[in-house]
């Protein structure tokens, strides 16, 4: 993923961007980002209480505090308390759909978890040049949930799951471009959840608002 600039390959970070991190996992991402240029800010969520707190860590010790915001829940079309599954061995990584783990021998890990919609993101600023969503098949509610309000997203960068076809007629809808969509190999090593792939687009139409 890093090797290869997966999120970056299409679309740069540039000064003063503001960059949405949903799925932050350890905040791998949420530093790269925030490192890429001068004035730029993150906001992170991430749902699981675990991984949250080395979340939260890894941005105290790397980034400063005017720079990074993170939210310990997840991101979707509701507003609840959720079960969150995580195969053991990627137990750091989950999703809120049980099927998008595929077939695997090893354990399935619970965790409840509180989950918000996505216009949550509006706390924080009302407009963001990069957004990454690596949420394992909250995309669409995500997306959907957001409705017109996706037009202030510049960029989108996203792991999708299954057929991406929603996902690509409803950003088509929104003035968004496709620029690339690139299928995972299924059964990697790394990789313990099923048909995955990454989608690239961009906003022809995005004037940044005011903060």
């Amino acid at each position: 993923m890093w090797r290869s600039k997966v999120y970056t390959k299409h679309f740069s970070i540039l000064a003063n961007y503001r960059v949405l991190d949903v799925g932050a996992h350890f905040g791998f991402f949420s530093i790269f980002a925030a490192q890429q240029s001068p004035g730029v800010k993150v906001v992170s969520y991430e749902p699981s209480t675990s991984t949250f707190e080395i979340l939260r860590r890894n941005l105290e010790e790397n980034l400063n505090q005017e720079s990074s915001f993170a939210f310990n829940f997840g991101l979707s079309d509701t507003c609840e308390e959720s079960i969150f599954y995580k195969p053991e061995g990627h137990d750091a990584s989950g999703t809120l759909f049980k099927e998008n783990i595929g077939h695997t021998p090893a354990p399935i890990i619970k965790e409840r978890v509180k989950i918000e919609k996505a216009n949550r993101i509006w706390d924080v600023f009302d407009s963001y040049d990069f957004v990454k969503l690596d949420c394992e098949g909250s995309e669409l509610p995500i997306l959907r949930c957001l409705g017109e309000q996706v037009k202030h997203f510049r960029y989108i960068v996203l792991e999708y799951h299954a057929h991406p076809e929603d996902i690509v007629r409803f950003l088509l809808s929104k003035s968004f471009s496709i620029v690339e969509m690139v299928p995972f190999e299924i059964n990697s090593p790394w990789n313990a959840f099923s048909h995955l792939g990454m989608l690239y687009a961009k906003n022809d139409n995005f004037q940044a608002l005011g903060s």
